[in-house]
């Protein structure tokens, strides 16, 4: 993740975890909405109903590849490819995409064999992240899936910054996360395919503690990461298989899902690594 809640002083204990920062631009999606319909007035001859179709709204989807066993692969919908050369930790921008019913094929980016099939339900005037998750192994513990997330559509205000986890590995059993100085709870008991609410923060650079799940929040410890949430911006962090550090079974891929702050450019489509050191930042928590 980027930046935490209560920002403080650096914590030279952490052990920094290995995460990617992916900003996703928004871009608008098309709907359909019918109107009702209408019956003109009634002279000599009565004029037949008429249906009319207003503009499509505008709705936003976005494709997290999150899947770790998974090669690079391309994305279509409806037959029409709407993203290439997707690999483990990427997200999309924001595409156009129509309401209702659609057909998502997932297909290898080397040969176009079909990973997997899924129909997806798209609502009129949503913001959604559909994460492809689980495994495409023979013997995987999770088939390989479509999750539909909610995404938020306002920033907070101030010097805030809003954080959710959504837990997409398939071999890590649920999990806590809390903030390493104060073992603040930021995330209590999360399973995989599964994604909390929005929790509100001071913006600022933190120090995650990601945990087996138990009652006291005092679980194994698993992996350790240093972030930073900057200040009126909403963010996903996905909690996702390590497949670069063995010692490290947790690796956090972060997403921005929508900022007001005029100094993020929000247009990132390509996963980064987004470890920040204490050093460079002004605070922690």
């Amino acid at each position: 993740m980027t930046n935490r809640t209560d920002p403080t002083t650096t914590d030279q204990t952490a052990t920094d975890g290995r995460s990617r920062l992916l900003r996703a631009a928004t871009v608008a999606v098309a709907l359909v909405v019918v109107a009702s319909l209408g019956v003109g007035p009634v002279a000599s001859l009565a004029e037949p109903n008429a249906a009319t179709a207003q503009e499509p709204e505008n709705s936003q989807v976005r494709i997290a590849h999150m899947s770790a066993d998974a090669p690079a692969v391309d994305v279509r919908i409806d037959n029409e490819t709407v993203a290439q050369n997707l690999e483990f930790g990427d997200v999309t921008d924001y595409l156009d995409v129509q309401e209702g019913d659609r057909q998502v094929s997932i297909v290898t980016a080397e040969n176009e064999t079909t990973v997997l099939e899924a129909q997806l339900s798209v609502p009129a005037n949503e913001r959604l992240t559909v994460a492809a998750i689980g495994q495409v192994a023979e013997n995987a513990t999770e088939e390989l899936r479509l999750v539909a997330l909610s995404d938020a559509r306002r920033a907070p205000t101030g010097a805030n910054a809003s954080v959710r986890l959504v837990h997409v590995s398939p071999d890590l059993g649920p999990v806590d996360v809390t903030v390493n100085r104060t073992g603040e709870v930021l995330f209590d008991d999360v399973t995989f395919g599964n994604a909390t609410e929005y929790v509100t923060v001071p913006s600022g650079v933190y120090t995650l503690n990601v945990r087996e799940a138990a009652e006291g929040n005092n679980g194994t410890l698993l992996s350790t990461h240093t972030e930073s949430l900057q200040n009126q911006t909403v963010y996903s962090v996905f909690a996702a298989p390590e497949d670069e550090q063995p010692d490290e079974p947790v690796a956090l891929f972060v997403a921005i899902d929508q900022t007001d702050n005029p100094e993020i450019p929000g247009a990132t489509t390509v996963a980064e690594d987004a470890t920040t050191t204490a050093e460079n930042a002004t605070t922690e928590a």
